[in-house]
C-alpha cells in the first residue's frame, strides 16, 4: 500500500477476508504515484494502533498551540490527479480560469504545506510536491494524527481549566475569611458606638 492515500484504506483492505478495488490501471508493486476518490462505510474505519508495535513514544506538547497555527479552510479541490508531467497544477491565479478542466469538489480542511511549517508536525505531511523526475505531486496530511493533537488539546485545556478552578476556590476561600473579619469588625465597631 506504500503510495497510496495517507487515510485507513490500507488498514480497511487489510482487515477484510476479501477486497475488491477498482482499477484504472494495474501496475507493479510499489509503483503506485497517486489515488483519489472517496470510501465510504456503513460500519467503523479502524486503524492499527497497538502498544505492542510502537516504540519510542514520546509525548506531544502544546498541542492546542499547533492546532492554533493550522488554518481550517474551506476551499476546491482537484479531487482526480491527473497524470500529466510538469506543472499540471494552477496556481491561485490560474484557478478561476483552468477549474473546467478538472473534477473538483468544495471542501473543508487544513493545508498540508501550513502543517509541515509547524514545529513537531512534520511527520503529519507526507509526499514532496515534486517527484524525482520534477513533476508535481500533491502533499498528503495524516488526518488521525490531526484528531491525536485535538485529543492532547483537550487534556491540555482541560488541566489549565482544573488549574484556574483550584485558584478561584483558593480566592472564594479568602474572600470568605474576609467576610469572616468583615463581620468581626463590624460586631467590634457596633459594640463601640
Amino acid at each position: 500500500f506504500r503510495g497510496t492515500a495517507q487515510n485507513a484504506n490500507p488498514d480497511v483492505a487489510m482487515a477484510g477476508k476479501m477486497t475488491i478495488a477498482e482499477a484504472e490501471e494495474i501496475v507493479e508493486a510499489g509503483n503506485i504515484t497517486a489515488s483519489s476518490g472517496n470510501i465510504t462505510a456503513s460500519g467503523t474505519i479502524t486503524s492499527t494502533s497497538d502498544d505492542r508495535i510502537k516504540y519510542n513514544e514520546t509525548a506531544i506538547e502544546d498541542c492546542l498551540e499547533k492546532l492554533g497555527n493550522m488554518r481550517t479552510l474551506h476551499y476546491e479541490k482537484i479531487i482526480e490527479m491527473q497524470h500529466n508531467s510538469g506543472a499540471w497544477i494552477p496556481t491561485d491565479d490560474e484557478w478561476a480560469q483552468q477549474k473546467d478542466n478538472f473534477s473538483w469538489n468544495n471542501e473543508i480542511g487544513l493545508i498540508a504545506q501550513d502543517i509541515k511549517d509547524i514545529s513537531g508536525c512534520e511527520s503529519i505531511v507526507s509526499g514532496s510536491e515534486y517527484d524525482q523526475s520534477g513533476n508535481q505531486t500533491p502533499l498528503s496530511v495524516n488526518y488521525n494524527a490531526i484528531t491525536a493533537l485535538c485529543v492532547g488539546a483537550i487534556k491540555e485545556e482541560k488541566a489549565k481549566r482544573e488549574q484556574l478552578q483550584g485558584e478561584v476556590d483558593a480566592l472564594n476561600g479568602e474572600v470568605d475569611d474576609l467576610k469572616t473579619q468583615i463581620a468581626s469588625l463590624m460586631t467590634r465597631l457596633a459594640a463601640l458606638e
